[in-house]
């Protein structure tokens, strides 16, 4: 079929529920993965900047972002070449920028060839990053999921490395404002239950770098299949996604 085919795995909790639902759209030109739920951005699947969900949050490409397949043969595109000047992002949006105390996941595929600094891999804060949802790599090569609301700041963090030169699937997620996982390989590696109070703010999107455009770029880092929803998985959709 010249214009593709999409394939639509409907969750446990019915046909028509957007919280439990994973989509996934595969063509001849790209396949997003699996897409949990309310999708506000699915991006980095073949193309630097288009958004494959239903929103069209199309990317900025700020100077040049390197695309290259992801290993020999494959078809999937792997995105790296991040700094402070070469990197995605995508300003301040009614999409994201409003959740209250509502839900927020954030999902990428990642290859970390060894970093020695903080690295941020995708997310998206206020100013000076007071209001903030962001996944990022630590110094020491850690995975870190990042929920700062209107009243404290909670991260829960892996205890493994994972600069390892390997692609690995990161899901972080707040089901609420007292609730968030972080899975990383389909596996559950942190929780927390602080309540970290409501995110309403100016909050532009960074993908390869903080959301301020330039501040700790994804600089040893490759990323593929990012991907920002409003509605959490269930923990057998993360390790089926990842699967």
């Amino acid at each position: 079929i010249a214009a593709g085919l999409s394939f639509i795995y409907w969750g446990e909790a019915g046909r028509y529920s957007n919280a439990k639902t994973v989509t996934a759209m595969v063509n001849r030109t790209y396949n997003t993965g699996h897409l949990a739920g309310d999708i506000r951005g699915a991006w980095l699947a073949n193309s630097k900047t288009a958004d494959r969900g239903p929103k069209d949050n199309t990317l900025t490409e700020n100077g040049t972002v390197t695309e290259g397949v992801v290993e020999t043969s494959a078809e999937l595109l792997g995105y790296s070449g991040f700094s402070a000047s070469n990197n995605l992002t995508r300003a301040n949006d009614a999409d994201w920028n409003s959740l209250g105390t509502g839900t927020a996941y954030l999902s990428i595929w990642f290859k970390c060839s060894g970093n020695s600094a903080i690295e941020d891999l995708i997310g998206f804060a206020s100013s000076g990053n007071a209001e903030e949802v962001q996944i990022y790599l630590d110094a020491a090569g850690t995975v870190r999921f990042i929920d700062n609301g209107a009243t404290t700041v909670q991260s829960i963090a892996s205890t493994q490395t994972y600069d390892d030169n390997v692609w690995h699937k990161v899901d972080g997620f707040r089901v609420s404002s007292t609730e968030r996982y972080l899975y990383i390989d389909g596996v559950l590696i942190a929780s927390g239950t602080t309540d970290v109070g409501s995110i309403t703010a100016t909050m532009p999107l960074g993908i390869g770098v903080d959301a301020d455009g330039s501040s700790v770029p994804a600089t040893t880092s490759t990323l593929a299949l990012a991907r920002l929803s409003v509605a959490a998985p269930t923990a057998t959709q993360v390790r089926e996604m990842y699967d």
